[in-house]
């Protein structure tokens, strides 16, 4: 049997630091740029071994021949899967079951799909995630470090503004989202028309954006699942005080669907 080559074995490289609420894909990246490889998928084979399988920016694959590449000192498969990917975004409010069917496909590189797996795709809530970044924090790193980061709660859904400078994050456009192998992007690495137009918020709405960053941040840091049936319950009774509910229980949709733009009036 062919023994397996180890990452630190087959090249003399230092491997860079996994900062405080970076993620992985934003790691991958600083470590392709000091590599000096001309190709991500030359990066990619030293990392995750010769699957060919790419590095996505929310649901990578392949933790374990990672860790194992890397001697786990970046920590193990699992604790990189929940605190350095979007599984722990959502792990909260999956079963015990799915949770670990994702994490297989996240570690192992099981059969399917990250996303299919937590019904994302099939949900209204879109398995989109488009890159994100805080321009203030993008300067302060570049200042500091030389280089800047993707953090992982910026990725996050519910996440649009910087919960340390307060101002609107900005998104890249569908067209700049790094794609397959071709190349693993910092943020200095694309131009000001790559990114969406920033929101020009009222104040209202900002802080509202605000309190929901830190919700976010918070249901991360808990580490248990919430039941679903509760969660049911607590969402209609959150609706009723709200005035969604009609008098024979139903939902009223349109209601619902009208008070989504309470950003855009800054109510």
């Amino acid at each position: 049997m062919t023994p397996v080559i180890d990452l630190l074995d087959d090249l003399p490289v230092n491997l860079p630091i996994l900062a405080d609420g970076e993620c992985l894909y934003s790691w991958c990246a600083l470590y392709h740029r000091l590599s000096g490889n001309a190709v991500a998928m030359r990066s990619n084979a030293q990392l995750f071994g010769s699957g060919g399988r790419r590095v996505r920016h929310d649901f990578p694959t392949h933790l374990a021949n990672f860790c194992a590449r890397t001697r786990n000192m970046l920590g193990t498969p699992e604790s990189l899967a929940m605190e350095r990917t979007m599984l722990g975004y959502y792990a909260p409010f999956t079963s015990l079951s799915t949770y670990r069917r994702a994490l297989g496909v996240i570690t192992d590189g099981k059969s399917g799909d990250t996303k299919h797996v937590l019904g994302l795709m099939a949900s209204r809530v879109g398995a989109s995630h488009p890159l994100k970044a805080c321009p203030a924090c993008v300067e302060r790193d570049l200042n500091e470090l030389g280089y800047s980061r993707w953090m992982l709660e910026h990725q996050w859904p519910s996440v649009w503004v910087c919960r340390h400078h307060g101002n609107p994050l900005q998104s890249l456009t569908k067209q700049s989202q790094p794609r397959d192998l071709r190349e693993w992007t910092l943020p200095e690495d694309h131009a000001i028309g790559e990114w969406s137009d920033a929101l020009i918020l009222p104040a209202s709405s900002s802080e509202r954006l605000m309190q929901i960053a830190l919700v976010s941040v918070c249901i991360n840091h808990i580490s248990v699942l919430f039941d679903h049936d509760r969660l049911r319950l607590a969402y209609r009774i959150g609706a009723k005080r709200r005035g969604w509910v009609a008098f024979d229980g139903t939902l009223r949709l349109a209601a619902m669907t009208r008070a989504r733009f309470w950003l855009s009036e800054g109510s």
